[in-house]
């Protein structure tokens, strides 16, 4: 077992280095990033090592403690455990989405999820969700978002599957990210004012987990999914998406915009989904819920929300 401090800060710059930003532009076959990647893949077919290391990690008291004189040692070391684990798994997603833009890449990261698949690893991921480590919490929801999304939804039916939809992973809407003052929209489009004042949800450019967690969910209804999936979704875990409408006015117009427009492509736009499955979703609750949010939003900008509108108005029909 390498020594933790060399292995976290090893692996968090080569993390950092293969960091893609939410609203970079696609980047081309050529990508240094990308190249570093399938150089680093190739030496190490399915992130053999990175698992390898991620097994090794729980093993790290056993060999250790033994050996502590210090009473505070215990404590250093599960830090420094937790520590380790964010970084892997924050290194595993940044891989799956650099394999994720270009089709040749493709059968690298699937082989990396087809390991995420086994029952030793969802298990282990669905801990993380179930703790009280709000980094782990984090990186684990944004490698959940980037396995969702790799190859446009390929394995999107298995993540499915194996997330843990238990009312415990429920909290996850509520952890924002506090702060005050003027915080970067990082969901905004190029154009559109990138600030919103007193904002409490972004800090950095980075996500918050209640918002990565509305982001996995989505990708269940989007426009990228087939009617099968969308269907069993929304037989299956309907709350789930009722859920996210809670507390919405409280999100940043981007999210809140998200939001609609995903629904609104994904679930009533689409003529093969039936109809009563639509209406199941959009009652009297959350048509209230959206009258709230349009009315929040109508005081914070001018824009219109044309969809949303005749969303309601073709559900009271």
């Amino acid at each position: 077992m390498p020594c933790l401090p060399w292995a976290i800060l090893a692996l968090t710059s080569l993390r950092n280095q293969l960091t893609v930003k939410y609203n970079e532009p696609t980047l081309p076959p050529d990508d240094g990033r990308i190249r570093l990647a399938r150089e680093w893949i190739e030496t190490s077919p399915g992130a053999k090592e990175l698992f390898d290391l991620w097994t090794t990690i729980n093993q790290v008291r056993l060999v250790y403690l033994p050996f502590c004189s210090q009473p505070d040692w215990p404590f250093f070391f599960h830090q420094r455990q937790m520590g380790l684990s964010v970084v892997v798994v924050s290194l595993m997603s940044c891989i799956l989405n650099l394999f994720s833009i270009h089709y040749p890449d493709q059968p690298y990261g699937l082989a990396i999820l087809k390991t995420l698949f086994l029952p030793q690893w969802c298990q282990k991921l669905n801990t993380y969700l179930h703790g009280s480590h709000s980094e782990s919490i984090l990186v684990t929801m944004k490698l959940y978002t980037a396995m969702s999304s790799f190859a446009g939804g390929r394995e999107r039916k298995v993540v499915m599957e194996t997330f843990t939809w238990d009312n415990k992973v429920s909290k996850l809407l509520n952890m924002r990210r506090r702060g005050r003052g003027e915080i970067k929209d990082v969901l905004s489009r190029p154009g559109e004012c990138e600030y919103q004042p007193l904002s409490p949800r972004f800090h950095d450019q980075h996500l918050d987990i209640r918002t990565l967690y509305v982001l996995f969910i989505l990708s269940f209804v989007d426009t990228t999914s087939p009617t099968s999936l969308k269907t069993m979704f929304l037989e299956q875990r309907k709350e789930s998406l009722a859920a996210v409408f809670k507390g919405l006015s409280q999100d940043s117009y981007s999210v809140v915009r998200l939001v609609l427009e995903k629904l609104w492509g994904g679930l009533w736009s689409d003529v093969k989904l039936k109809r009563t499955l639509k209406i199941g979703l959009f009652n009297e609750t959350i048509l209230s819920n959206v009258r709230k949010i349009l009315a929040f939003v109508s005081r914070i900008r001018h824009n219109v929300f044309t969809a949303p509108q005749t969303l309601r108005a073709r559900h009271c029909r």
